[in-house]
């Protein structure tokens, strides 16, 4: 059986969006006379990034456990799953969102699609996602130590399963260099540009 943990550097920087996210939320809040429409609009956000903050930090107080017989998240609202009841595998891919124009976005893409390689702090992530037959999911994300292992073993399990994977899943592994049907053949490659990439609209939650 392996362990594996959510690093804490990928955990700090999702804290520190955090505190800023507040701090221009709520500091304006709790300071200024705002009118009631931005307040509203404010609190809203306020939530939101609360909720982000929830869900960092039970990624921080969660570990993932993998074993030949299934795969568990432990920790609060902990939950596993045995290979054997894995009803649909899929891995998707979340590109860095540019905001503006559609023609703004195109001339990011053009432009800066090198400087986004270069940039770490900007690239894309994996989620893959674990469902079995009462509906009960499982999400990890590609920050998670050691996900490859993870994903080789949800591979192994849907090749023997025979599981259909949709065109997205498909097409990110490709995209990773894996093949479905020898999940232990080859290196991952890594996700430092969404070249070859599936991109999904927007994220969920892990765990």
């Amino acid at each position: 059986m392996s362990r594996h943990h959510y690093p804490i550097a990928t955990l700090s920087s999702d804290y520190l969006r955090v505190a800023v996210g507040l701090a221009l939320t709520l500091g304006p809040l709790l300071l200024l006379e705002l009118a009631a429409p931005i307040a509203w609009l404010l609190t809203a956000l306020a939530i939101l990034f609360l909720w982000f903050g929830l869900r960092t930090g039970l990624r921080q107080l969660s570990a993932v456990e993998v074993s030949p017989q299934g795969i568990a998240v432990r920790g609060p609202f902990g939950r596993q799953l045995a290979w054997d009841e894995l009803a649909h595998m899929k891995l998707a891919y979340y590109a860095p969102r540019v905001w503006g124009s559609p023609r703004r976005r195109d001339r990011h893409h053009e432009r800066g699609v090198e400087r986004q390689e270069r940039d770490q702090g900007q690239r894309g992530w994996l989620q893959l996602t674990l469902q079995g037959p009462r509906g009960r999911r499982v999400r990890v994300e590609s920050t998670l130590e050691g996900f490859d292992q993870v994903l080789r073993r949800a591979m192994a399990a849907a090749a023997r399963k025979q599981l259909e994977l949709d065109p997205t899943t498909t097409a990110n592994l490709s995209a990773l260099g894996l093949d479905r049907d020898d999940p232990g053949g080859a290196s991952l490659r890594p996700t430092a540009s969404d070249r070859g990439f599936a991109a999904s609209p927007g994220p969920r939650g892990s765990l």
